[in-house]
């Protein structure tokens, strides 16, 4: 799966503040994660919003992460750069016009909907840092949280 430009910069964004843990302006940002300048602002506004990041004005400003990087998932930072066309698309998956055969097969979209935010929520920027400082052991840490989504996923199932 490819990220859009558009996600693959908001996160770079909030990996970089997570990581430094301070202030760092957008030049710094836009230099050091290699996103170009105007767009980085336009994101960081976006995730701003979302409250995954703050700014700060003044000759030191700049941007700074609002929420411990353990507190803060992959599915929350997707959600901020793409929410609205998320939602969007959903709604029209949630209103089947057709066959009872068609109602399964939207029921079945949504399983494998609430499958990906389950995953994606169990990611936190803490985790996808480590990863990034153990490439060694990322695979196996990655395909944990995967499992441990599939346990909690099992179990709201049959709730």
């Amino acid at each position: 799966m490819l990220l859009r430009a558009s996600t693959d910069y908001g996160l770079r964004t909030l990996l970089y503040l997570a990581e430094r843990g301070c202030v760092c302006s957008s030049k710094e940002i836009s230099e050091q994660a290699g996103i170009p300048r105007d767009y980085l602002i336009q994101l960081a506004q976006q995730e701003r919003e979302a409250g995954l990041i703050e700014s700060r004005s003044g000759k030191n400003g700049g941007y700074i992460i609002a929420r411990p990087p353990d507190k803060i998932t992959l599915l929350e930072v997707l959600n901020a750069i793409n929410g609205d066309e998320t939602s969007a698309s959903r709604a029209r998956r949630d209103n089947p016009n057709g066959t009872s055969s068609m109602s399964d097969l939207f029921r079945v979209m949504n399983m494998v909907l609430s499958s990906y935010d389950a995953y994606l929520g169990s990611i936190t920027l803490d985790m996808l840092l480590k990863c990034a400082h153990d490439s060694v052991k990322a695979d196996l840490y990655l395909a944990e949280c995967l499992r441990a989504a599939s346990r909690r996923l099992m179990r709201a199932s049959h709730a």
